[in-house]
C-alpha cells in the first residue's frame, strides 16, 4: 500500500450499496464536503434513503452508468454482486473500494480523525479495522476540536510568508517557531 490523500471534491463518486456500510461511507463523504456523488441502491435502508436524499437512484447501475464516475465504492453487497461491480468498474478503468472485501479493493479507506482541514488517518492495510479504529480514537483524544483553528492559524502564517517570497526552509522554520511559542506540542 502507498498512502495518498485523494481530494474527492475533484472527482465524481459512485456509491453502490443498501444499508449500514453504505450509510457509513456516505457520512464520510458528507463530512469531507463531497458533493459530486450518486448512490445506487436496489434495496436502500431507511437511513440510506434519508441521508442520500435526491442523490439516491433506486436500482444498481449498469456498466454505461459506471463509466460516468471516477471512483466507485461498493458496500453491503454479497460476494457475487461485489465481484460483479468490482469487475465492471475495473473494465471501465475506475478506482474501486469494496467494503470489507480486500481482494476487491484498489485502495482502503483509513480510520479518520477530521479537525477542519487537519486530517489524521490510521490504516492497517485492511488487516484489522478494529486496530485502525482504536488508534483513531486515541488520536482523536490527543487532537481535540481546537486543532481546526490551530491549523487555520498556521495556514495564515504560511500564506503570509509565501506572499513575502519566503522559501520552503524559512516557512518551515517560522511555522515551527510559531507552533513552539504556542506550546501545542
Amino acid at each position: 500500500m502507498f498512502p495518498i490523500v485523494l481530494d474527492l471534491k475533484k472527482v465524481s463518486i459512485l456509491l453502490i450499496g443498501d444499508d449500514v456500510a453504505a450509510v457509513r461511507r456516505l457520512k464520510l463523504f458528507k463530512d469531507a464536503g463531497i458533493k459530486d456523488y450518486l448512490v445506487y441502491s436496489k434495496n436502500p435502508s431507511e437511513d440510506l434513503k434519508g441521508l442520500a436524499g435526491d442523490r439516491l437512484v433506486g436500482f444498481y447501475p449498469r456498466k454505461w452508468q459506471i463509466r460516468g464516475f471516477d471512483v466507485v465504492f461498493v458496500a453491503d453487497l454479497d460476494d457475487d454482486l461485489s465481484r460483479k461491480y468490482y469487475r465492471l468498474a475495473k473494465k471501465c478503468r475506475k478506482l474501486v473500494n469494496v467494503e470489507d472485501k480486500k481482494k476487491f479493493c484498489d485502495f482502503h479507506v483509513p480510520a479518520i480523525v477530521r479537525r477542519g482541514d487537519l486530517l489524521i488517518t490510521s490504516s492497517t492495510c485492511g488487516k484489522s479495522p478494529t486496530v485502525a479504529r482504536m488508534v483513531k480514537e486515541k488520536l482523536a483524544g490527543i487532537f481535540d476540536k481546537s486543532w481546526a483553528q490551530k491549523l487555520a492559524q498556521v495556514a495564515v502564517l504560511r500564506d503570509g510568508l509565501k506572499k513575502k517570497g519566503a522559501d520552503f526552509l524559512e516557512i518551515k522554520e517560522k511555522s515551527e517557531e510559531f507552533i513552539g511559542k504556542k506550546k501545542w506540542f
